[in-house]
């Protein structure tokens, strides 16, 4: 095949328009420029053609591919330029890692014609930018807009799905008139949503009132050192001590080597540092923020999605793990174009999962085989007598008797309830009953005690079960986990907790929420876990497991999320290192990469007056100044108006980068090798805020007995195939239903315009 940039006949002049297709057949060479912005300090990396491991047919299935590992990948392609200005945009493309990327992007940029493609890089001016990025855990889908000389990221990342090394992943984005845009990823909508809320392209309609103060009498710490804790008497803080029972060598020489000093050895007396309690201030009023007026500043575009010039389409990519291959590249408004390109992915993503299957199976194989062989029946024995369920709920009979519905939002009326419930979708009904969330627009408070217990030098797993009945729009469906409760009733936002996991939305913006306390703080992950608790009536198992190295791991639904260290990925220590105080930046140092073109001047005659008054006007005849007032001429839209002039951009040519001062260690940093440790683990319950109520909860654990937990994943899977089944059911009968109710209304079309011909003859 061969690349398409022009419009396809009469027919594509009323269907649509392709301005850019590729398929990386013969004579691909000729269309795209390697580019060599990383050539002069030997980091520029190569590309090559290849249809990866895995293919439906290897001629047609090559694209080109990042050659090598830890270099800047650069290619682009030119084509005739075009506006988008009333148009339905699709920007659609394929991408498949061959190995895992570590940490790297794989999105295109497309933006105005290129000068010199060769220069093509980082600095290069671009319209979009879209695709799959990674570095360690922080993954998102970015979709960023250029508007008026600076690129914005969405407020919240999109879902990552660049997922299976061997496995390709087909991405479009549509960019509509009315200022929305739509993302999807192998043919599955993530994203829908409007320009103007989810990017800060404008400036905010509203902004906190400068002239609003925080009374002073306003507390906002929740929490507060406990007055009756003190420091028990004898208490010590000193972990290592001098030797006491040291005594000099015999042969020791102090002329030779020094002044003999006993060694130090670890105080058999330490008990840690000593923190004080923290509680509840019954002073708190919450969050204090300042009254919203209106921005000055303020000023609407109804045409935040438009751009006047498209001419380039490009990979500009940092990448650890190279081998990544693009393909199948358009740019079109006609939808079945681009439909036609996720037909021939899917045809090749079939035989990609099924290969990949046959690998994994075979992985599995070996892995089983090797554990097997190695197996320690003594170990396993001696590891189970240490084992033990710390709390256990599936919701059946008496479970009243053991969980305290909360009354903290009690006395404003705002205080949800709960009731037992299975859901439209179960296996059992009656083992299936989880404690659900009752009502709409409420807080839901439910907490379970049990005997404490410490995690010291334990793997600790807590588990638990999640079903949205419907969408929940704004709300959680997380647990949190803490020391023993005073008064269960008062269970609530400002009760102490040590750990909360889980799912949390509000609109667009989604994430597994997981949150450790230390030293009376609350502390969130660096960067989001991904959200999993989607489609509405099937059930999603949630694990923690906390481990005495300091790490843990997230699953959901028996697959991996997450898994890495408490000290890397929270800011629960002090840094390591700081910027330098002292480092200044050099007085000559540029860091804009972009700058307004001194050649560009608006041009004689621009009109940037939107509305005008409207000469031919005249003052009706029955206008009466006493009664009407002074009569004035209505303003009208001009139809000279061009639009806000602003000068082009261009490359910086004294760009040096982005200037940071240098890194020293920080004197406040201290290690903690028991992040993970919490001294009292006696109650688990669900402090929760539910725009969309009916959210059912079970199969609750906290064990350090990974076949305990397992037994409720089984049970899990089991009730998730009925639910899926029941799902796919009723998903089907609406869709027929929206298929006949289209057909009936087409066929009433039909028989009115016939109609209408009988009428004319």
């Amino acid at each position: 095949m061969r690349r398409t940039a022009l419009c396809l006949g009469s027919l594509a002049a009323v269907s649509g328009k392709v301005y850019f297709s590729e398929t990386f057949g013969d004579g691909w060479e000729s269309r795209w420029t390697p580019s060599e912005w990383k050539k002069s300090d030997g980091t520029q990396g190569t590309w090559q053609l290849s249809a990866g491991k895995w293919f439906a047919n290897e001629a047609e299935d090559k694209g080109v591919q990042t050659a090598e590992d830890s270099r800047f990948f650069g290619l682009s392609a030119g084509f005739d330029s075009f506006s988008n200005e009333g148009k339905e945009l699709i920007i659609q493309y394929q991408a498949k890692y061959e190995k895992d990327i570590e940490c790297g992007g794989g999105y295109v940029k497309v933006g105005p014609k290129l000068s010199d493609p060769k220069a093509f890089g980082d600095p290069t001016p671009y319209n979009i930018m879209f695709g799959p990025d990674k570095c360690g855990y922080t993954k998102r889908t970015h979709l960023i807009f250029s508007y008026k000389g600076k690129n914005v990221l969405k407020k919240s990342d999109l879902a990552y799905k660049q997922e299976g090394e061997g496995t390709s992943h087909v991405y479009r984005l549509t960019l509509k008139p009315d200022n929305t845009a739509k993302v999807e990823i192998d043919g599955e909508s993530i994203y829908e949503g409007s320009l103007k809320e989810d990017w800060e392209l404008l400036a905010p309609k509203e902004i906190k009132d400068p002239e609003d103060k925080k009374p002073s009498d306003w507390v906002d710490d929740s929490m507060m050192d406990d007055p009756e804790d003190k420091k028990p008497d004898g208490w010590v803080e000193e972990k290592r001590i001098v030797d006491a029972k040291a005594s000099k060598p015999d042969d020791w020489d102090d002329e030779e080597d020094g002044e003999w000093e006993a060694p130090m050895i670890d105080n058999p007396e330490y008990k840690g540092e000593w923190t004080v309690k923290r509680i509840s201030n019954p002073a708190y009023k919450g969050f204090w923020e300042a009254k919203k007026i209106a921005n000055p500043e303020y000023v609407d575009d109804d045409s935040l999605y438009k751009y006047d010039d498209f001419g380039f389409i490009g990979f500009d990519l940092w990448q650890v793990k190279g081998n990544t291959i693009f393909d199948n590249v358009i740019i079109t408004d006609d939808v079945k174009e681009a439909d036609a390109f996720v037909a021939k992915w899917k045809a090749l993503s079939e035989v990609e999962k099924a290969k990949k299957k046959e690998e994994d199976d075979k992985k599995a194989e070996e892995a089983k085989a090797a554990a097997s062989s190695s197996k320690d029946d003594d170990d396993d024995d001696d590891d189970k007598e240490d084992e033990e369920v710390y709390f256990s709920e599936t919701f059946g009979d008496g479970w009243e008797s053991r969980w305290t519905p909360s009354e903290w939002k009690k006395s404003d009326g705002t205080q949800g309830t709960w009731q037992l419930s299975a859901g439209k979708w179960f296996a059992n009904e009656a083992e299936d009953k989880g404690v659900q969330t009752a009502e709409d627009s409420r807080f839901f408070g439910l907490s379970a005690g049990f005997d404490s217990f410490s995690n010291e030098g334990k793997e600790l797993i807590i588990q638990y079960q999640a079903k949205y009945e419907k969408d929940i729009e704004c709300g959680g469906g997380y647990v949190k986990v803490g020391p023993k409760l005073s008064d269960p009733k008062a269970f609530g936002d400002p009760t102490p907790y040590n750990i909360m996991f889980g799912p949390d939305k509000c609109g667009y913006t989604k994430r597994t929420h997981l949150i450790f306390s230390y030293k009376g703080k609350n502390v969130l992950k660096k960067s989001d876990l991904a959200y999993k608790q989607e489609g509405e009536g099937t059930s999603h198992v949630y694990r923690l497991t906390l481990k005495p190295d300091n790490t843990a791991k997230v699953e959901i639904d028996g697959e991996s999320i997450y898994e890495g260290s408490l000290k890397e990925d929270w800011e629960l220590l002090a840094p390591k290192e700081i910027k330098d105080p002292e480092d200044k930046k050099p007085s000559d140092w540029v860091d804009d990469s972009m700058m307004d073109d001194p050649e560009d001047k608006k041009p004689d005659g621009w009109v940037e007056e939107k509305r005008i008054v409207d000469a031919k006007a005249s003052k009706p005849d029955d206008w009466d100044d006493e009664e009407d007032g002074e009569w004035e001429a209505p303003m009208i839209d001009n139809p000279e108006y061009k639009g806000e002039w602003t000068v082009k951009r261009i490359s910086n040519p004294a760009y040096k980068g982005f200037w940071e001062a240098k890194k020293i260690a920080n004197p406040e940093y201290v290690d903690d090798d028991a992040l993970y440790k919490y001294d009292d683990f006696g109650f688990i319950g669900f402090d929760l805020w539910q725009v969309k109520g009916n959210t059912i909860f079970d199969n609750v654990i906290i064990t350090d007995d990974v076949k305990e937990a397992d037994a409720f994943v089984e049970k899990w899977k089991a009730l998730s195939e009925v639910e899926k089944a029941k799902k796919k059911e009723e998903d089907d009968k609406k869709a027929e239903e929206a298929k006949a109710a289209a057909a009936s209304a087409s066929k009433d079309d039909d028989d009115d315009d016939d109609k209408d011909d009988e009428e004319e003859d």
